[in-house]
């Protein structure tokens, strides 16, 4: 399911809404049980997290949440220039099992990386964002 980016119009004006609204004809309710065109959803949509940052070489990594995309994990670079690269490629998700927290779910080296794949928890190498990732596990059964 793709998801439109959000617009200040499409956050804000809910908000507005509910200021600008006749008060006399606002109907009363039970704490949080109120009707609201302000949805968990329409908060959460296009809200990316950014976690488990890293430098190497003066360069900075980090991973990425992408919710609009079911939450895949995005190893994220910046580059000699200073601009921003995205390495792992679609349906591929940069995350780890292990603990159930996900820690330690890649190491990097100039334009290598290394991670585990949440899908099925291979280990994963990639030579540079353009490389296509290569298993270095086996596939468990």
């Amino acid at each position: 399911m793709l998801f439109s980016e959000p617009t200040i119009d499409s956050i804000i004006g809910p908000i507005i809404d509910l200021f600008t609204r006749d008060p006399f004809r606002m109907k009363t309710c039970p704490f949080g049980a109120w009707p609201s065109p302000i949805t968990a959803e329409a908060i959460a949509a296009g809200s990316i997290r950014l976690y488990s940052p890293a430098i190497d070489d003066g360069r900075i990594a980090w991973l990425e949440i992408r919710p609009e995309e079911g939450g895949r994990s995005v190893f994220m670079r910046q580059d000699e220039k200073g601009e921003i690269e995205a390495f792992t490629p679609d349906p591929l998700s940069v995350r780890s099992k292990v603990h159930e927290y996900g820690g330690g779910a890649y190491a990097f080296c100039g334009d290598r990386l290394w991670f585990s794949n949440e899908a099925d928890g291979r280990i994963m190498v990639q030579e540079s964002p353009s490389a296509a990732p290569l298993p270095l596990t086996r596939l468990l059964e």
